[in-house]
């Protein structure tokens, strides 16, 4: 974290995963490193449509698991 090199990365991923999103949802989206900002002008029911949808391009291509609720184990 902080290095040049990951600077760099998180630039080319951003780069890859933006235009995924910008062929999908047109040029009303952009990412700045750890940041995102997209612009729609839909009904509530079509953003939360939309925000899966980014969602879903998010965890499959980066393949991200998230788990809640699980016991910690005691070491």
């Amino acid at each position: 974290m902080g290095s040049f090199d990951g600077a760099e990365t998180c630039k080319l991923v951003g780069c890859y995963l933006l235009s995924l999103l910008t062929k999908k949802y047109g040029q009303n989206i952009d990412l700045y490193r750890d940041d995102g900002l997209a612009a729609f002008n839909v009904n509530s029911r079509e953003i939360v449509k939309i925000k899966k949808g980014i969602c879903k391009v998010f965890g499959d291509e980066l393949k991200i698991t998230v788990k809640a609720n699980t016991p910690r184990s005691i070491s």
